[in-house]
């Protein structure tokens, strides 16, 4: 753990986009800002209750983005990633 009870990764990850853990309705969602395309946001798989999704979305608008993808973990903004289909 680094000062202030922030792990490695989690300080790695704030370095490459802007997350937020989005808790509302006993739900979360962790909600993530394309570093180089701020129109475009990924939301995670939802834990508890579905209502925390649209939470999670209103805060990718709030942050610029248009467009959202997921369920994704965190980033995955990485050029070495590879979509292996079916679909574009």
């Amino acid at each position: 753990m680094l000062r202030g009870g922030m792990s490695s990764s989690q300080a790695l990850l704030e370095k490459m986009t802007r997350c937020e853990e989005v808790l509302a309705s006993g739900g979360r969602v962790l909600a993530c800002v394309h570093p180089t395309d701020p129109s475009l946001g990924t939301l995670s798989a939802p834990e508890g209750d579905l209502q925390c999704i649209e939470a999670g979305e209103a805060w990718l608008r709030s942050q610029g983005c248009t467009r959202v993808v997921g369920p994704m973990e965190g980033c995955s903004w990485f050029s070495y990633r590879a979509n292996l289909g079916p679909f574009d």
